[in-house]
């Protein structure tokens, strides 16, 4: 069975960590009009954060307190198999007195693909989106195709065909998308990403079937 990852991000020390945003404003934060909603105009984006970790762990190579970021080790790997492709805006990671930590980058996925399989998948299409058919029996009765099995575990399959040579991506219609949100992954990706040692990913979750 072939698979593909949901980018499973988890703090070093296995809680959230605080930060403190020295500047910029997130809610100010928009797409940019011809990246189709992915790409950002980094106007907005912080240029300088706090951490504050009581432990005193840096962030992983990838973190996403409070959005996808990553270390310059993760940014050229990523760069390796997909160059061009993912924005990445540099921002410097404080200490909490204000001391040098790191040069990161926030991380901005930079495609997106309608990847879900529609022949192996038995979530419903609704609003615009992959839902659980149980779900739509809760709330639209009306909208159940027949035939469908409210018992069977919820699947979501994707396609590899559809996915093509893209290694980062989201879905157009399925999980969550923009706003710093962890991305799919590819399997080529993930063995890269974990030969190269990478921190702050979960590499054992997050794991969904492909198919052709």
């Amino acid at each position: 069975m072939s698979v593909v990852y949901g980018m499973n991000v988890r703090p070093l020390s296995g809680l959230a960590t605080k930060i403190k945003i020295v500047d910029g404003d997130f809610d100010k934060v928009k797409a940019l009009a011809d990246s189709e909603g992915l790409k950002v105009d980094p106007t907005y984006l912080p240029k300088h954060i706090e951490w504050m970790d009581g432990n005193e762990l840096p962030p992983g190579d990838f973190d996403k307190t409070p959005w996808m970021n990553v270390s310059k080790r993760a940014m050229e790997a990523i760069a390796e198999l997909e160059p061009g492709v993912h924005q990445f805006v540099p921002v410097e990671y404080l200490d909490q007195r204000g001391r040098h930590l790191e040069n990161r980058f926030w991380f901005i996925t930079g495609q997106i693909i309608d990847s879900v399989d529609r022949e192996h998948t038995n979530l419903i299409f609704h609003l615009n989106s992959w839902r659980p058919a149980k779900d739509v029996a809760r709330r639209y009765p009306e909208l159940l195709p027949d035939g469908v099995d409210l018992k069977a575990e919820p699947k979501l399959v994707l396609n590899l065909d559809q996915i093509g040579d893209a290694h980062l991506w989201y879905d157009s219609y399925a999980g969550t998308r923009g706003k710093g949100s962890p991305p799919w992954m590819s399997q080529a990706m993930h063995d890269h990403l974990q030969d190269k040692d990478l921190t702050g990913l979960n590499y054992n979750a997050g794991q969904l079937e492909a198919v052709r």
